[in-house]
């Protein structure tokens, strides 16, 4: 089997790829079933004999020839794969549980496209929608790597506090309308860890605000969506 270069040496393009998702794949063979082969199989066609594109989310993207297909399971020979690096692993982003569920999947699935991996979801003090669904919030992420074709499925994890969460060894980050300090005054560095803190449209609690030993950040002048602020600082940030 022929290793395709890493991409720290070349990029390669996936722009027309269709990414599948399974757990079952490795260097040399894979198994795709359940609501992803049901796609493969009755909603693409893919026949016998067809080359997938797949990933486990685990930083590989493999090229397999379908050699067999049973109603709702096919079974592929890998014959390349792409093996990614990791970005964005210094940034943590948490966000408050948002009362729209439309809105909460819109923020997740940007996140993802945008690489990041780490995304805490947590109950604030002003937050109307209480309470974590993390199995929910996983079909969300992996149908995100899959049109954005990235390689490393994100962690999605569930606070019902941010007095909860360690934030040692890192620079913390609230974001504040009433804050002094703005965005583009932070200098980042690669070398340290973040901890980008987001309130819900109402706000953080003040003592929420003031729980960590953490830098107050303002973003704009004007008043922005939870979603909106969190979307456009971090990719400013991402992109530095």
């Amino acid at each position: 089997m022929k290793e395709m270069e890493n991409l720290s040496s070349k990029q390669v393009f996936l722009s027309d790829t269709e990414l599948f998702y399974t757990e079952k794949v490795n260097e040399k063979s894979a198994e795709i079933s359940g609501e992803e082969a049901n796609h493969l199989i009755n909603v693409m066609r893919y026949k016998v004999g067809d080359l997938v594109n797949l990933t486990d989310g685990k930083g590989k993207i493999y090229k397999a020839k379908l050699i067999k297909i049973q109603k709702n399971t096919a079974w592929a020979e890998v014959v390349e794969f792409v093996e990614y690096q990791k970005t964005n692993e210094n940034i943590r982003v948490f966000v408050p549980n948002l009362k729209s569920k439309d809105r909460m999947r819109f923020l997740i699935e940007k996140l993802v496209e945008i690489g990041i991996l780490n995304i805490t979801i947590f109950d604030s003090k002003r937050s109307i929608a209480k309470g974590g669904n993390n199995e929910k919030w996983e079909k969300i992420t992996i149908a995100a790597i899959k049109q954005s074709l990235r390689a490393f499925l994100p962690n999605v994890y569930f606070e019902k506090s941010l007095a909860k969460i360690d934030f040692s060894n890192q620079i913390v980050l609230i974001f504040d309308q009433n804050a002094e300090t703005y965005l583009s005054e932070i200098m980042f560095e690669n070398d340290k860890n973040y901890s980008l803190i987001f309130g819900p449209e109402g706000g953080l609690d003040e003592s929420e605000m003031n729980l960590h030993n953490s830098t107050k950040i303002k973003l704009s002048n004007y008043r922005l969506r939870s979603e909106t602020a969190i979307i456009f600082a971090v990719s400013k940030i991402i992109n530095l």
